[in-house]
């Protein structure tokens, strides 16, 4: 753990001499007469509007919009630490949010098996050797398989174990009277807060999109607006400032990427991935450098820019309740199987190696799927059949079954069946132990629904492999960061002997206007 660990900080003040006025900059109004009331708050300047020779301002306190001249606005010190000052974090927390996010994707990577990476140095090695799609594809899995994956915990789960085994094995350490400097236990412990207070809120309350870059403003970081001019933000870099990557690409500015914003500390700080724009987008002019500073003022104005100061976050989810998709608690017919009712859940087991096949949404909202389309995925991502033309937006479990059985007539029988709802794949799994005890039908999971840029791939035609995966948790080796969760080899699909029940029996069990019978 000495290595993560060691690279965790405490916000530092390093005073700096109080800049100019400009746009985005904190001042203290002074020496007004009419409104001194005002005197000593603090504001952010907007912009300098050349009519009224006044700096127009957002105070603080209130959020009132005035213009103030230059000489009754006293330009507050810059007092963040020197890296805030072009756009970057200070060097240990770029290097903190930098390894948990090289963990979260090495741990998407235990859950799959897609690469077989030896530790999660070996991430950051994919980047330094021009490997950013494997990279990009874990990390879209780690967000999918965030709160849970099919076989076993979920991403999120897995690296909170991680840092509560450092918090337990630093207090044995001292217990047991080794030599452990005063700050590693109080080092572990900040952490273990960091990830429930900070990485929890990831998945949630990342932004992901295509953005302008502007400039960067002096211990704010780059100035972030988004192609439809909606959304403005300030973002960090972790090692490099995001104008300083564009700058070695060779990329004047204002230029348009994708990348995704992680809130940390107050901050939104970029995730490392940043790719080239995918929507269109306007050349770099200074046209649109005059309409994109517009729209950054206006936003000043307005105290739209995010992060929003004094604006409250909602607390990050707890780790570890797991929710199993978008359609949890809604039932085929408003049945309630006894596996779908049973809490708290019993432990996964681990899926086959062979041929499997997803029942996958192409889109989880009436907005985004108005013709409820579903499609079939084989474990190699490609598409199985013919689109399906769902009844609802949601799953039932004869749905699911009538095209299981269309599928199989064609493609041959997968060993396991994945569904994206979980309630359908609780009453599946309980329809298969019931019906078919000796195994002979195949096992049936839930797979979490895509991520936003797993989904994205998807749409594009750039969907990667599909991984039931291995048993979620194992056990940590102690101390060292470069073995993390060593998950335990899939199981064999090794299949029962004997028939299934008289179809009978599963006309008895699954109805819906005509007998549903699946043989295996």
């Amino acid at each position: 753990h000495t290595t993560l660990l060691n690279t965790v900080s405490r916000p530092a003040i390093v005073p700096v001499e109080a800049p100019q006025l400009q746009p985005g900059l904190d001042a203290v109004v002074q020496g007004l007469q009419k409104r001194a009331d005002l005197n000593g708050q603090e504001c952010v300047i907007a912009d300098f509007v050349d009519e009224m020779g006044r700096w127009r301002v957002r105070t603080k306190t209130g959020g009132e919009c005035l213009g103030v001249k230059p000489d009754n606005l006293r330009p507050l010190p810059l007092t963040d630490q020197p890296e805030l000052l072009v756009g970057r974090l200070p060097e240990t927390d770029g290097r903190t949010v930098s390894n948990l996010l090289d963990m979260l994707r090495y741990l998407a990577d235990q859950v799959t098996g897609h690469y077989s990476l030896p530790d999660a140095s070996h991430v950051n090695r994919l980047l330094s050797s021009g490997e950013l799609g494997k990279v990009q594809h874990l990390n879209s899995l780690a967000y999918s398989m965030w709160d849970e994956a099919p076989a076993g915990t979920g991403v999120l789960e897995m690296l909170m174990q991680w840092v509560d085994d450092a918090v337990a094995e630093k207090r044995e350490e001292i217990e047991q009277g080794k030599l452990v400097p005063p700050e590693a236990l109080e080092l572990a412990e900040h952490l273990r807060e960091m990830v429930k207070t900070e990485v929890a809120a990831w998945k949630r309350d990342r932004i992901t999109g295509d953005f302008y870059v502007l400039r960067t403003v002096p211990g704010r970081g780059a100035v972030l607006i988004s192609k439809d001019f909606h959304t403005v933000a300030y973002g960090l870099g972790m090692a490099q400032s995001i104008e300083e990557v564009l700058h070695n690409s060779g990329k004047a500015l204002p230029t348009a990427v994708r990348l995704t914003l992680l809130p940390y500390r107050g901050r939104l700080v970029y995730d490392g991935l940043m790719t080239p724009a995918k929507s269109k987008t306007q050349p770099p002019s200074e046209a649109l450098r005059d309409e994109l500073e517009r729209v950054y003022r206006l936003a000043l104005v307005n105290g739209t820019v995010e992060p929003a100061e004094g604006k409250t976050r909602a607390p990050p989810p707890a780790i570890g309740s797991r929710p199993r998709g978008p359609t949890q608690g809604v039932t085929p017919k408003g049945r309630t199987s006894a596996a779908a009712s049973a809490a708290p859940d019993p432990a996964p087991k681990p899926l086959g190696k062979g041929a499997f096949w997803v029942f996958r949404r192409f889109g989880y909202t009436e907005a985004s799927n108005p013709n409820h389309i579903a499609l079939i995925m084989n474990s190699s991502g490609q598409v199985v059949g013919a689109p399906i033309t769902m009844g609802s937006l949601n799953w039932t479990a004869e749905e699911v079954l009538e095209n299981l059985v269309a599928a199989v007539a064609t493609a041959g029988k997968p060993h396991d069946v994945a569904v994206d709802d979980s309630v359908t794949a609780k009453n599946l799994e309980a329809w298969a132990a019931e019906v078919c005890p000796d195994k002979h039908a195949p096992r049936f999971a839930f797979y979490p629904p895509p991520s936003e840029e797993e989904e994205n791939a998807i749409q594009s035609g750039n969907a990667a492999p599909l991984a039931l995966g291995r048993r979620g948790l194992a056990s940590f080796a102690h101390g060292q960061l470069s073995q993390a969760y060593v998950a335990t080899p899939m199981l064999s699909t090794t299949r029962g002997r004997g028939a299934c029940p008289p179809p009978a029996q599963e006309i008895r069990t699954i109805e819906k206007g005509r007998p549903v019978v699946l043989q295996y």
